[in-house]
């Protein structure tokens, strides 16, 4: 089991097991995370949910004990990437980003020129997805990082987000449009 799946199993629990609200926010089908609860459940020769009829009521002992392990793991692991980019030192690398086509031509004129003055030893690539996509490829971490409108619809427990740049949309009509002379 890995990251992904460790927040998967928490994203399960927080969603009071209900296995399709949880696919749905994970951006996954809901056989998929049915077949990597089971798969890990047999592969460890141990249980982590109560089930009656193949639904899923409860977590066992060793699931409690097991979730309150994985939150631990987990805020670990986001402390220490944190800290990772938080240092002074000489970051190398690759990093893909992924941007919808709305989006693309704000950040890319405006906040990536800065990034990559200030990183010059990392190579940026850049993936021109819609926001669906890249919610489940962020997910998935097939991208490392996402720009999204807020709210990302995504799970707060599952990415941190950070606001990056803050607008406001208009709406432009014709002088002669019935919505002309509003106010608002």
């Amino acid at each position: 089991m890995d990251i992904k799946h460790l927040r998967f199993f928490i994203a399960i629990v927080e969603n009071n097991f209900n296995l399709s609200r949880t696919a749905q926010q994970l951006y996954i089908s809901q056989p998929a995370l049915s077949i990597m609860i089971n798969d890990f459940e047999e592969k460890q020769g141990i249980k982590l949910f109560n089930k009656k009829y193949n639904k899923i009521l409860g977590l066992t002992m060793t699931g409690k004990q097991f979730y309150e392990e994985s939150l631990e793991v987990i805020r670990k692991y986001d402390k220490m990437h944190q800290n990772l980019f938080a240092t002074d030192q000489k970051i190398e690398g690759n990093i893909t980003i992924g941007i919808p086509p709305l989006i693309l031509s704000v950040v890319s004129s405006k906040i990536m020129p800065e990034i990559i003055l200030e990183n010059p030893n990392i190579h940026f690539n850049i993936k021109e997805y819609g926001a669906n996509r890249l919610r489940q490829d962020l997910i998935l971490e097939n991208v490392d990082i996402a720009v999204l409108l807020h709210p990302e619809r995504i799970a707060a427990n599952t990415i941190d987000s950070f606001q990056i740049q803050e607008s406001e949309l208009c709406a432009f009509v014709s002088k002669e449009h019935h919505l002309a002379n509003k106010k608002a």
